[in-house]
């Protein structure tokens, strides 16, 4: 219990040339980028449709392209206009990305645009606490 109030950090890199600071910073910038590859992999399914028996070199290559291409043309746009929307909140990219996994075929269907955000302003926002979240730790100074 004692250990809930501390925040431990292991590196390999002496303290000589990187400060707690710069550490800190370090694991800050790699959480988020594990967080967000989590979600595009796990949430948004990209590693699903990669079928060994029937994939060459040049398919691989292809869904590579169009998944990251979704991600920049769908899934970042969505989190940044729907975290301007929620200025009070943040936006859980783990969240944001099951939404759209579920979602994709009526959100491309559909002209009731508004409707869809605001039903992802409620699934996938951090609700408020007390306590800080990570990455609402990894936002702020620790």
């Amino acid at each position: 219990m004692k250990l809930l109030s501390y925040h431990i950090f292991i590196t390999n890199v002496p303290k000589e040339i990187w400060t707690l600071e710069q550490v800190i910073e370090a694991y800050k910038c790699r959480w988020y980028i594990e967080i967000l590859f989590k979600g595009w992999k796990s949430h948004l399914g990209l590693g699903k449709n990669l079928l060994e028996n029937h994939m060459t070199a040049f398919k691989a290559m292809f869904f590579i392209y169009a998944s990251l291409l979704m991600v920049t043309m769908v899934v970042m746009p969505a989190f940044n206009y729907l975290q301007k929307r929620v200025k009070d909140r943040q936006v859980s990219i783990l969240r944001l990305c099951e939404f759209i996994n579920s979602f994709l075929p009526l959100m491309l269907m559909t002209n009731k645009g508004e409707v869809l955000v605001e039903i992802a302003e409620k699934q996938c926002c951090y609700q408020i606490r007390e306590k800080p979240n990570m990455v609402q730790m990894i936002l702020s100074d620790f």
